[in-house]
């Protein structure tokens, strides 16, 4: 059964009316001759419905969603590309500890247990800036664009943002 709201419905049962739920079942308003739910209306999109349409409308290389939480992050990398130090405070929420990052602190961290997500600010040995997340069970994982220089022998896994090289 699929409920609904209706603005300024209020509670009806007061004046004697009954439940709109009730009258879904009984083939009162909003239902088919069959007795059945109206389910003409389009159905829901969820993530990647939205991706794909947004994707096609602007092309996706416009489309970028920003993390909701630390495994989104994780399962999707580069939607930390982007990111504010803010939006990541935000999204990691309490327990974390901000601090700078990189040998020149032009960037920055949030730490919590061995986890770390991170903004290089760029202009070091690997040239353009970068962001990344690292654990014991994900290691280091960075996220870069096109600018990015890969160093022989660095452990990091590294993701180009929108494909890249």
């Amino acid at each position: 059964m699929y409920y609904s709201a209706v603005a300024g419905a209020g509670n009806n049962q007061s004046r004697g009316n009954k439940p709109a739920a009730e009258e879904m079942d009984k083939g009162g308003s909003g239902t088919k001759s069959s007795g059945q739910a109206d389910q003409s209306a389009k159905s829901p999109m969820f993530g990647e419905d939205w991706n794909t349409y947004f994707g096609e409308k602007y092309g996706q290389g416009n489309v970028a969603w920003k993390p909701n939480s630390l495994n989104d992050v994780i399962q999707n990398p580069q939607r930390l590309y982007g990111a504010t130090q803010n939006e990541v405070a935000s999204m990691l929420g309490e327990g974390w500890t901000a601090g700078a990052y990189g040998s020149s602190k032009t960037g920055w961290k949030f730490t919590n247990g061995d986890g770390m997500v991170f903004y290089h600010a760029g202009g070091g040995m690997h040239g353009g800036s970068y962001y990344g997340f690292s654990s014991g069970a994900t290691g280091k994982v960075k996220i870069v664009g096109s600018d990015y220089i890969p160093l022989v022998g660095d452990k990091a896994t590294v993701i180009y943002y929108n494909g890249g090289n």
